[in-house]
């Protein structure tokens, strides 16, 4: 039998005008909008009166719709779709008057839940839960959110891959920890209650730490030693006993050296780096020896080919730094690094590069490395002093000076540090070199000291005074430091003061900002006091 010929199809279009109306989210509204158009429809189409007018449409149209629709062979469907269009074409008084049944709208939210949308709607962090640790609980969701929105914490330095949070979630042990140290961080700039989360983590970190220990084998993998690094660091955030702070601390050195050092810990480069800088903290909080090596990759690490200079439109903003090759050599050292190290936190900031950070951090371990590894006690001789003794104690004690000044602008400006315990211990052994100095100076009667030198005596002080802002007592006392030497050296502006402080790491003027409040507490004290500020000799306490 020959096939039948297929009648042409027509495509008709349902002309719509007015307002453009936008999606709503209210289901029983945009039933009743679709309710509305087909009735109207229907009722346009039983008026003889009323005569539909297409749209226009271009030639292609028809293959246009062949994109979308199968062509119109002879298939095993056919009579079905034959069926389905006959009773299409009955009218509607046939149709069953059995009303639909009503699907009853889901209830409303109590409004006591949590408004909290859950970390990454679209793409969960552990959607076929296949993670070791529960990440369910709100709790966890808020520190987990908080890590990925505001805990930037060491991320150019500690976390220069942007790639930590994939390390932790694939061992219970490092997420734990690292969601102790989020919780800190977040007590640290937002004041929240951290004792149930913190201790909460802490503790879980910790018990399944002590279980692996049974076991040689895991007690020295990769993932012990990144989770006893990061306990380490959680503990130099609080006040407690040299004794307490120190246990993470001893115990890792010692699961390192039973790996044969930080080069045998290069399968996990992530691992490396965060039990690195955890010595390292732990060093600068105690003022202790580095109990762990630098990695080979950090001591082959090299500036030589970077370049410190800020942009033209910039240099014409700035005073001219101070002439490096004037100062003692580990001194100029120093602040060379500084400047390169500043130069290149300003370039990442502006766009973040994998390579340019791993440059960077392992450059500013390198420098901290080279600071925390010299002995911090210099040593003066009073009875027996000569021109020569005298010369070299004021040397060793500046480049003291300068080496905590530089750790504090490391964790201030190119690390963003958030640890107030750590700040203060370091103010106040910066507090102690600087008042041995000043007291020392007098002594000599050689207060006025020469122009870089002075410059590099005010950046400190000033770095002193902006990292104690939580210890009141202690920021006055370098508020009155710094407005003696001002008074003494005839700085008595703002914009004097400003341009001194900056040309010792002009690169960092955007990072780190001499504000005018500094300026009016240092102002207020030479303005109060200056009828005496000229008989008073300066004071180490």
């Amino acid at each position: 039998m020959a096939a039948s010929v297929q009648p042409i199809r027509e495509l008709h279009f349902v002309a719509v005008s007015g307002r453009k109306s936008h999606s709503s989210s209210d289901k029983k509204e945009r039933s009743s909008v679709r309710a509305f158009v087909m009735r109207d429809y229907l009722r346009q189409k039983s008026d003889p009166t009323w005569s539909f007018t297409p749209a226009k449409v271009g030639d292609q149209m028809r293959s246009h719709l062949s994109r979308f629709r199968t062509s119109w062979s002879a298939s095993a469907a056919r009579p079905r779709k034959r069926k389905i269009a006959t009773a299409w074409q009955r009218g509607s008084e046939e149709r069953s008057r059995t009303p639909r049944p009503l699907i009853p709208a889901p209830g409303v939210a109590d409004d006591r839940s949590s408004t909290r949308s859950s970390l990454h709607d679209l793409d969960m962090t552990d959607p076929f839960c296949t993670l070791e640790v529960d990440l369910s609980d709100s709790d966890t969701q808020n520190l987990l959110q908080y890590y990925q929105t505001a805990f930037w914490a060491n991320s150019y330095a500690c976390n220069p891959e942007a790639k930590w949070i994939s390390v932790a979630l694939m061992d219970p042990a490092i997420i734990h920890a690292t969601l102790s140290l989020v919780a800190i961080h977040r007590r640290d700039c937002f004041s929240v209650d951290l004792s149930n989360v913190y201790f909460k983590h802490r503790g879980e970190a910790m018990r399944i730490v002590a279980r692996r220990l049974s076991n040689l084998r895991e007690s020295l993998s990769d993932e012990t030693i990144g989770a006893v690094a990061l306990l380490s660091s959680s503990d130099n955030h609080f006040e407690w006993s040299s004794e307490t702070q120190s246990a993470h601390s001893q115990a890792l050195s010692h699961l390192i050296a039973m790996r044969d050092g930080m080069g045998m810990l290069t399968s996990n480069r992530h691992i490396q780096r965060v039990a690195g800088w955890a010595d390292l903290l732990q060093s600068a909080m105690h003022g202790t020896c580095l109990q762990v090596e630098m990695p080979a990759v950090v001591q082959e690490a090299s500036a030589e080919e970077i370049d410190p200079g800020v942009s033209g439109d910039e240099l014409g903003e700035l005073p001219t730094g101070i002439v490096l090759q004037d100062l003692p050599p580990d001194v100029g050292d120093m602040i060379r690094q500084l400047r390169i190290l500043s130069s290149l936190k300003v370039s990442l900031l502006m766009k973040r590069n994998v390579e340019l950070c791993r440059i960077f951090s392992n450059l500013l371990w390198k420098l901290e490395y080279s600071i925390l590894n010299r002995s911090e006690t210099p040593q003066l001789d009073i009875g027996t002093r000569t021109s020569s003794r005298n010369d070299n104690f004021k040397q060793d004690l500046t480049s003291k000076i300068i080496g905590i000044g530089s750790l504090i602008f490391s964790y201030l400006t190119l690390r963003d540090l958030a640890a107030p315990i750590v700040y203060k211990r370091l103010c106040g052994r910066l507090q102690g070199h600087l008042g041995t100095l000043l007291v020392f100076l007098e002594q000599e009667g050689s207060i006025s000291v020469e122009e870089d030198r002075l410059a590099v005596l005010l950046w400190s002080l000033f770095l002193g005074w902006r990292a104690s802002n939580k210890d009141a007592e202690r920021q006055t006392w370098f508020t009155d430091r710094l407005a003696q030497i001002c008074w003494r050296h005839g700085i008595l502006s703002y914009e004097t003061v400003r341009a001194r402080i900056q040309s010792v790491i002009p690169q960092a003027h955007e990072l780190v900002r001499v504000r005018e409040e500094f300026w009016a507490q240092i102002e207020g004290v030479i303005w109060s006091d200056m009828l005496s500020l000229e008989n008073v000799d300066f004071v180490a306490a």
